[in-house]
């Protein structure tokens, strides 16, 4: 697998996304596949108890929260961004003017908005951008060939890991300031694929999926001294790599069950969970920690 087609990661692109969890009241929000849509469903990790949250007759994936327990903001598969309130169960589209955005990611500390844009001009050119949520402040931070893609906000909003790539291979983790400054990469791939950054809690490590072993599997690089660490080790698929709040553990997608389902690895002691079970897959995790909401529970999967 060291050579993925261009057609291959496109696909791996489109089912392959994450975020974080795990300590009191963590929070956990992913997308399933229900009655046809994908929906967006959530779990207390205490009781692992799954929730559904969506149920409106359209694909809705990639979920982040905005506020603990009460606000979750997700993408279409066309690219639309919207806000769902779990208080009021509204959904809201925003940011209709910009068309179709990928890999959004919101900084609680800073309350900005990131996400890659796709040139509607170009094959295989891609900008990152921040922006208010009301549509202001907006900015493309990078202006580079090739695909810039995948950003995530460091814990305190000061940085963005970004994957940047060029054509088959060659895609591969960088750091910048918020303002697209300071570009450092993290990681070397030159004949394959590091994909899907994740900032640990503390903000000095960060989660990736790489193939550079042959599969793709979950990594670490420390941001300091940019040494790695391999968590995973799976002939399938194991992506979407996403810190828990206490730093421990990482979860993930995985399709080492059979469907594709979030699973979860202890940082020290390599110790594997699955969190999720069919029917159905579940993908693209997300978490935080707060308190739970207490609405009408959904069906279980």
């Amino acid at each position: 697998m060291r050579a993925i087609s261009t057609s291959l990661f496109v696909a791996l692109s489109g089912l392959l996304f994450g975020a974080t969890c795990l300590s009191a009241e963590s929070l956990l929000a992913y997308s399933h596949l229900t009655d046809q849509f994908w929906q967006i469903w959530s779990m207390d990790l205490d009781d692992k108890e799954p929730r559904q949250l969506t149920s409106s007759p359209f694909d809705k994936r990639h979920p982040a929260w905005l506020e603990a327990g009460k606000k979750i903001m997700f993408r279409t598969n066309n690219g639309q961004l919207y806000i769902l309130d779990l208080v009021t169960q509204k959904e809201e589209q925003i940011l209709l003017k910009f068309g179709q955005v990928s890999d959004p990611d919101w900084s609680q500390a800073t309350k900005l908005l990131t996400f890659a844009r796709f040139s509607p001009n170009l094959v295989d050119e891609s900008e990152i951008w921040t922006i208010q949520l009301d549509g202001s402040e907006q900015r493309v931070i990078t202006n580079l060939p090739g695909l810039q893609y995948h950003p995530d906000f460091s814990p305190d909003g000061s940085k963005i890991a970004y994957v940047s790539g060029k054509g088959p291979g060659q895609h591969e983790i960088w750091t910048m300031d918020r303002d697209g400054t300071n570009p450092s990469r993290l990681t070397e791939n030159p004949s394959g694929y590091d994909l899907f950054p994740d900032w640990s809690p503390d903000g000095k490590k960060i989660a990736f999926v790489s193939d550079k072993k042959g599969s793709l599997d979950i990594w670490v690089t420390d941001e300091a001294d940019k040494t790695q660490k391999q968590l995973t080790d799976y002939s399938g698929l194991d992506t979407c790599p996403a810190w828990s709040p206490d730093g421990r553990h990482i979860l993930f997608a995985s399709n080492q069950g059979g469907d594709l389902q979030i699973w979860m690895v202890d940082y020290l002691s390599g110790k594997q969970d699955q969190i999720t079970y069919g029917p159905g897959e579940s993908r693209e995790p997300a978490c935080v920690s707060g308190e739970p909401f207490k609405g009408e529970a959904g069906r279980d999967h």
